[in-house]
């Protein structure tokens, strides 16, 4: 992905979580998750926790784990979770793992947590929209 690529992903993604986190509010909803949509996210979260622990990154697949338990308790407070996750430096958005290996060997799993992460993301918005109708 182009620098420049990435800089608009990035860019989307952030103002898709500011758009999310004033949405939130300072209230929670008692409602629950649809379970078709909990079983999509709870899937990719556990894909991504287990692409995190295979390339040794035990910090992120803590965090993400932490959110995926949230999410299958139901509730906004799972999907509030998730979203802290992303946005700001330092974020999930910038993980970057497999640093150890060469270029290539490095652009597949990288790959595969891109694709994840922006699922998981779609999902969460997703999630957030079906709390509000």
């Amino acid at each position: 992905m182009s620098s420049e690529a990435c800089g608009t992903w990035m860019m989307n993604r952030w103002l898709g979580l500011l758009k999310a986190l004033t949405k939130f509010g300072s209230t929670s909803s008692d409602g629950s998750l649809d379970p078709e949509l909990a079983t999509r996210l709870l899937a990719v979260l556990d894909e991504i926790v287990s692409l995190l622990e295979a390339h040794e990154e035990a910090h992120w697949a803590g965090l993400i784990r932490e959110s995926r338990d949230k999410v299958a308790q139901g509730g906004m407070k799972g999907i509030k979770s998730l979203f802290s996750r992303y946005g700001g430096m330092g974020s999930f958005n910038d993980l970057i793992i497999a640093q150890h290996l060469s270029g290539e060997a490095m652009a597949a799993p990288n790959d595969r947590l891109y694709a994840l992460r922006s699922q998981a993301y779609d999902l969460a918005v997703e999630a957030r929209e079906s709390f509000r109708s």
